[in-house]
């Protein structure tokens, strides 16, 4: 694996951890706090875009994008 893979690779790992923390942190928003469960929902949604981006990118050869 060469060091840009490696980073690609590393990148992608810490996209998805921000995916899952912005699930969690929608799971337990508290129902009487609509405003928040919607600054969640997009924040999750920009991190999945994120994350598709960068699988995309990596699929296509691009490597690590900074």
């Amino acid at each position: 694996m060469t060091p840009a893979q490696l980073r690609t690779r590393i990148a992608i790992l810490d996209a998805r951890g921000d995916v899952l923390r912005a699930m969690l942190a929608l799971a337990e928003c508290p129902a009487n706090r609509p405003e928040l469960a919607e600054r969640y929902t997009r924040l999750l949604a920009g991190h999945r875009v994120r994350l598709a981006g960068m699988i995309e990118a990596a699929k296509s050869g691009e490597g690590a994008r900074e």
